[in-house]
């Protein structure tokens, strides 16, 4: 493995930025291309070693597999040990997990929020819109509904939707975008 200076290594992470479109599944690919076939600063083996490993660890694969590569060609700086870089992953994996359950807000309801029962117009807008929510739900195939009512009643998150119901969180998405769809269209 040859020395790799910072402006090059610089240089060479901010074209893979720049260029990696697709996600993080564009992002591997185009790290492989840069970082094993165009500048062979890691062999085909010790890339593929890194991206497994990567995979087994919880967060973003590709970045985690950019940080490897970082440190494969230029060591660990010995300003701080390993467990302080293990530690602040699984600080920064708490932040994230705190910032996802705050960004809910539960909002209470008020009297004043309730619809007002001497409105005989409101009422009947009201259970005329629930009648048509409740009948759009019941003509929702069984995996669209369960979806909808996962994620708007319990308000969990796809990854958790997925493993409940046995399929992917992508899948879970597809699911609920469409169930929102119907249900707007009935609605309306």
């Amino acid at each position: 493995m040859t020395e790799v200076s910072f402006s090059e290594a610089l240089k060479t992470w901010a074209k893979i930025g720049v260029l990696s479109f697709g996600g993080p599944a564009g992002q591997i690919a185009m790290m492989h291309r840069i970082l094993v076939d165009e500048k062979k600063w890691l062999s085909e083996q010790r890339y593929l070693h890194a991206l497994n490993f990567c995979m087994l660890l919880p967060g973003p694969e590709a970045m985690q597999l950019a940080t490897y590569a970082g440190w494969s060609l230029h060591g660990w700086r010995g300003e701080a040990a390993f467990r302080t870089w293990l530690v602040t992953i699984a600080s920064n994996l708490l932040k994230d997990q705190f910032r996802r359950r705050r960004g809910r807000t539960v909002v209470p309801i008020e009297e004043g929020d309730l619809v007002a029962q001497d409105d005989p117009s409101t009422t009947l807008d009201a259970l005329e819109t629930e009648r048509k929510l409740i009948q759009g739900l019941a003509t929702l195939p069984r995996l669209q509904r369960e979806v909808f009512l996962l994620r708007a009643q319990q308000g969990m998150e796809y990854g958790e939707i997925a493993q409940a119901l046995d399929t992917t969180a992508g899948a879970a998405r597809v699911h609920y975008h469409n169930a929102v769809k119907r249900l707007k269209e009935l609605v309306a």
